[in-house]
């Protein structure tokens, strides 16, 4: 293999693991999130291209498949937790993620969980990005009155410096996958050969 192609392997591993971490964000279901991703890669195209795709066949199944119940999430590999304030608010903010619609969720995965830039959200989600800046906004307020609303009920002062930070360490805790192997250059081979028939037939 020259070397080219095994950077090129390496780039699209390095999409395919980060891609799947945001989609399963918007669909907080891991096949769903597996065919997203593996389903974009294989139609070939650019990075920014496979992302808008992979991001918006994810918001198209949470609109038409509406979550009945949010996933438990809970530590993982032996981790325990030796500050219950710490770990209540944590877990408030985790169902207020997980019961947000999945528009906003791919807001909080393009702009805070792969940190793209603003302009690139808007692209992905089809606004600009005066709008991307407000919708954000919208978000962060509601988040923000629910940090504070899982302070108060453990006798904490608001800490709104606190959020962002507590945020993002949610997101992370939401996506990981300890043993889920990555999307492999086997799937998408497999997925474009399966794309090509079907035009074929078509």
């Amino acid at each position: 293999m020259s070397t080219l192609a095994v950077e090129r392997a390496a780039l699209v591993r390095d999409l395919a693991r980060d891609l799947e971490r945001a989609v399963y964000l918007i669909s907080l279901d891991r096949d769903v999130a597996r065919r997203c991703v593996v389903s974009a890669l294989a139609a070939g195209n650019d990075e920014d291209e496979v992302r808008r795709t992979a991001y918006g066949q994810a918001i198209r199944g949470v609109a038409a498949r509406p979550i009945s119940h949010a996933p438990v999430v809970m530590p993982w590999d032996g981790e325990v937790a030796t500050d219950d304030n710490s770990t209540g608010v944590r877990d408030a903010l985790i169902r207020a993620v997980e019961e947000l619609p999945g528009q906003d969720r791919a807001l909080l995965a393009g702009m805070v969980l792969e940190s793209l830039p603003v302009g690139a959200v808007g692209q992905i989600l089809g606004m600009s990005s005066a709008a991307i800046e407000a919708h954000l906004t919208t978000v962060m307020e509601r988040l923000t009155a629910v940090h504070t609303a899982a302070r108060a009920q453990r006798g904490q002062t608001p800490a709104e410096f606190a959020v962002a930070g507590d945020l993002h360490e949610v997101l992370t805790e939401i996506v990981r996958a300890p043993g889920v192997p990555p999307v492999t250059a086997v799937d998408i081979e497999r997925a474009a050969t399966s794309r090509g028939r079907r035009r074929a037939a078509a």
